[in-house]
């Protein structure tokens, strides 16, 4: 930030170091060009957010968590870590980028994955297969999120939440737009009330 001393007062300008020269005027109110400067110049959001991957929360749980629970739940929880280690680390997926349709993904390539083995094994698959691993890696994943969540304070809603297949729409409003938003209640209306008719 650089100072300019006038007749009429003193004025601040924010130098961008370009070529050529460019300047950004502050005004002439110091605290005010102070805080238009650091609105300017100083990222909104931490850098080291962008540096916190899936693996790094997942092995804090494992430091912090994976300890305090039962000896077969521990042993459950590290084959489900391999699992979302195999889809959310490779390659890396930093924390604050996954979103809902990513936990969608993994559950169609989780499934997907076990009727693939089955199938290489000489199975019979009835094409249902993996989805309660599927579900309890998800829940997993949950837990992980939330620990980094309430230890990072990211300000982000937890994918799986956003996922959730649910009639209570009030719990996903930034995954809807209005129209539909409205087509859902109209449908949930008219199944209650053919559920209703029946009863």
């Amino acid at each position: 930030m650089r100072a300019r001393h006038r007749t009429s007062g003193t004025y601040y300008y924010l130098d961008t170091s370009g070529t050529p020269r460019r300047e950004i005027a502050l005004g002439s109110d110091y605290a005010l060009a102070v805080k238009k400067w650091a609105e300017l110049t100083v990222n909104a959001q931490p850098r080291h957010t962008e540096l916190i991957t899936f693996r790094y929360a997942a092995e804090r749980y494992q430091r912090e968590i994976l300890p305090q629970k039962a000896l077969r739940t521990q042993q459950d929880n590290l084959k489900e870590l391999a699992k979302l280690y195999e889809f959310f680390d490779t390659p890396p997926a930093p924390l604050n980028k996954i979103e809902p349709i990513h936990i969608r993904q993994y559950l169609d390539w989780r499934v997907q994955d076990t009727l693939k083995r089955l199938r290489k094994d000489g199975k019979n698959v009835m094409g249902t297969e993996g989805r309660v691993r599927a579900n309890r890696e998800k829940a997993l994943f949950s837990h992980i999120w939330t620990l980094h969540v309430s230890g990072a304070s990211l300000q982000s809603l937890i994918p799986v939440q956003a996922y959730a297949a649910t009639k209570r729409l009030d719990e996903i409003p930034i995954l809807m737009t209005r129209p539909i938003r409205q087509s859902l209640q109209l449908l949930i209306f008219q199944r209650d009330r053919q559920w209703n008719s029946l009863i």
